[in-house]
């Protein structure tokens, strides 16, 4: 009996999903929140994937069996007044025609989520995803349930939202900041909660959060003559996948894994220069972190400098990380960090190959840059020059000696009242010891935007990459990157796009919709009104790593339909 698909609506779907509110009202009467703002934003997508997977056996009579419908919405709520908050954001997802059956038996395509996930509807999700009360005084705030917090540079905690990699990591339970005088102090102590719906990605085998509980407190000092000095210190329990399932608070009754310790300073005016710099020292407690031997010393530190000789500006950055990384071991199978730290790196460029360094865990470097104004506000072109020593050769390496990177990076910018251009060449070395080799990259991005006349503005954003292996024990094999977008700003609110990748890289997990390694697509984006934009999309785009904020994530490529709609009140 040949497949047969279903489509599956879902309940959640139709009610949530379809029909996306936007909404800002004023409230009136006489109770404590009269004259308070109630706003609502909401985001919706709905995507029709092409799946080139076929049933064996019904390659020429079903080819797109496994095609299905995705609808994403989210929808945040705030309530205002003074320096009273209270938010929520609701979370939901609905796979139509994802299950088929197949001699009279049901078969599902895509699982949107894993059998641990209670769901009253077979093919959809909702969520209450984030929820909190915020009160701000002039000497206290305090905010209960999901917030967010970074120290200092973000190495020893940065649990924040990640917008341009799908990612929001918030910690829930209480955070407190009291002001006195020159002194700021801030507590929080709660259990990680990372979302579980992606808005802008694939979502697949959704599952129970692993839930871990993080504390931490924070002293700053301002105006101590040029400087400003801090302290810091959080503590770590991290949940197992073997551990057994029952409400995360038990973490609070586990040994803690870890302790991170820090200081920073950051100075200004000094001789002309202004300075940041953070020393922290990792404690890790259990031998899990690695691989079940005994821990080994931990620290991280960071310098930036900034100097403004007439219309220059020298940037000087310095790191030097050691097993830093490794806090987020258990984090990392969840897709989220709960520390970040400053990479250095030109994150445009970043490959399977350099998003080790990115997280080394044995890694030391430097980068400078020199920016001038040519034309104050109009021309200006820069130089960087980053060099570092990655000493590490397990994890996500592919080298099997410690390597020398070295990347010069070349640029210029140009913005005049109708057009600008901006753009950008380098080459990154990954020269690594005992004769193994070296990695090549070279990279050109360019975007250029000019008048069109009565049509409006065009804008071209163009990238080119060639990545060449070193010696490799299991080979890979060289490759080029081209992504290329053409757009026609045809008004205040229409856009038009046309978008071109091509990558004959043997890691992509991809296939064009063109040819092989050629992918193609055109969007149209309608903005009746500053606060609502929608999006029509069709065609594919590659998969590949994306970096933003010294965290790496690999993303799917897509194929097929997607709308999009984005409203804000």
């Amino acid at each position: 009996m040949a497949p047969r698909a279903l489509i599956a609506p879902t309940l959640a779907g139709v009610l949530l999903g379809t029909t996306p509110a936007f909404a800002s009202v004023t409230l009136e009467g006489q109770g404590p929140l009269a004259g308070g703002t109630l706003s609502l934003s909401d985001r919706f997508a709905l995507r029709y994937y092409h799946v080139d997977d076929v049933l064996p056996g019904f390659e020429e009579s079903n080819p797109n069996l496994h095609d299905y419908v995705e609808e994403v919405n989210r929808l945040n709520l705030l309530l205002s007044k003074g320096g009273f908050a209270a938010g929520a954001q609701i979370d939901q997802v609905g796979l139509f025609a994802n299950r088929y059956y197949l001699d009279d038996e049901l078969y599902h395509s895509i699982e949107l989520y894993d059998p641990e996930i209670r769901s009253p509807w077979p093919d959809a999700y909702l969520g209450l995803e984030k929820v909190y009360l915020r009160g701000k005084g002039e000497h206290l705030e305090v905010n209960v349930g999901d917030g967010y917090v970074s120290f200092g540079r973000g190495i020893a905690l940065n649990l924040v939202r990640n917008t341009n990699i799908d990612l929001d990591s918030s910690l829930r339970g209480v955070r407190a900041v009291v002001r006195a005088g020159n002194w700021d102090f801030t507590g929080v102590s709660g259990l990680t909660n990372p979302q579980q719906v992606q808005l802008d990605n694939r979502n697949v085998g959704i599952h129970t959060d692993n839930q871990h509980m993080v504390s931490g407190m924070r002293a700053e000092r301002f105006g101590l003559g040029a400087f400003n000095l801090g302290v810091h210190g959080v503590a770590y329990s991290f949940a197992r996948s073997s551990d057994p399932e029952g409400p995360g608070v038990f973490q609070y009754q586990r040994p803690l894994d870890a302790l991170v310790g820090g200081v920073t300073v950051e100075g200004f005016g000094l001789a002309g220069i202004d300075l940041i710099g953070e020393f922290d020292w990792f404690e890790y407690r259990s031998p899990d972190f690695f691989g079940g031997d005994e821990p080994e010393p931990a620290y991280a530190a960071y310098l930036s400098a900034s100097a403004y000789p007439g219309r220059t500006v020298v940037l000087v950055e310095a790191k030097h990380y050691v097993n830093t990384e490794l806090i987020n071991t258990f984090t990392g199978v969840d897709n989220y960090e709960v520390a970040v730290a400053p990479s250095l790196e030109y994150e445009r460029v970043i490959t399977e190959d350099s998003s080790a360094a990115v997280n080394s865990n044995d890694i030391s470097g430097a980068r400078v840059r020199v920016d001038y104004a040519l034309k104050p506000g109009v021309l200006m072109p820069y130089i960087s020059v980053a060099a570092f020593r990655d000493r590490e050769l397990g994890g996500l390496h592919f080298n099997r000696a410690p390597e020398t990177i070295v990347h010069p990076v070349v640029g210029v910018q140009w913005l005049g009242q109708e057009a600008h251009v901006i753009a950008t060449a380098g080459g990154r070395a990954d020269i690594r010891d005992e004769g193994y080799g070296t990695d090549v990259n070279a990279h050109v991005d360019l975007d250029i935007q000019l008048p069109a006349g009565p049509l409006g503005s065009l804008e071209l954003s163009s990238a080119f990459m060639r990545f060449m292996w070193g010696d490799n024990p299991a080979q890979q094999t060289d490759f080029t990157d081209v992504v290329n977008a053409l757009a026609l700003h045809a008004t205040d609110k229409w856009t038009f796009i046309l978008w071109q990748d091509f990558s004959d890289n043997p890691l992509v997990r991809s296939t064009g919709n063109i040819a092989e390694n050629v992918y193609g697509a055109g969007e149209v984006q309608y903005k009746p009104s500053s606060s609502l934009t929608t999006s029509l999309f069709y065609g594919a785009y590659k998969a590949g790593i994306r970096c933003a904020g010294g965290q790496c994530r690999s993303l799917p490529g897509f194929q097929g339909l997607r709308f999009g709609l984005n409203g804000t009140f």
